[in-house]
């Protein structure tokens, strides 16, 4: 009989954790699109900015981080899937685990800047085309999305 995998989202408490959620952004994310990743950077010390690991029995396969503004509103700044997890719907679930914990921040509102090429896995979600709701420059062909919590 085949065992289920258990899923767990924890905020980084180590120096490994901290080394590995870095890892994962940094090969997964910032590489691919030739941005230079600093570890060090004000939004990671920032209390507005909340830094989870996505867990799969027990090992890192995934990292999230989330902004809330003052308002109900957040935004998912980035949501990330190792390489050899991707395409098995475990970034679709974490995305729904991160709708679960923008409720503790009392968010409705929920909004990202996507790359064009993955924009259909967001709106297999929920997400539409939606307005930002700050003035910020993003990453050149970025989509704004977001959606609007069911309580």
């Amino acid at each position: 009989m085949e065992e289920e995998n258990i899923f767990t989202v924890q905020r980084p408490a180590s120096h490994t954790d901290w080394e590995t959620y870095h890892a994962i952004r940094k090969k997964n994310l910032f590489d691919p699109i030739d941005i230079v990743y600093d570890p060090n950077h004000p939004s990671l010390k920032d209390p507005k900015n909340h830094h989870y690991l996505f867990l799969m029995n027990g090992q890192i396969i995934g990292t999230l981080q989330l902004e809330t503004l003052l308002n109900d509103t957040c935004i998912i700044r980035t949501l990330v899937i190792q390489d050899p997890y991707k395409k098995k719907g475990y970034g679709t679930l974490l995305l729904s685990l991160a709708e679960e914990i923008t409720k503790e921040f009392e968010c409705r509102h929920i909004h990202l800047h996507s790359f064009p090429n993955v924009v259909a896995f967001y709106e297999k979600s929920g997400y539409t085309r939606m307005s930002f709701p700050i003035d910020e420059s993003t990453y050149p062909g970025t989509v704004d999305l977001g959606k609007v919590l069911q309580n």
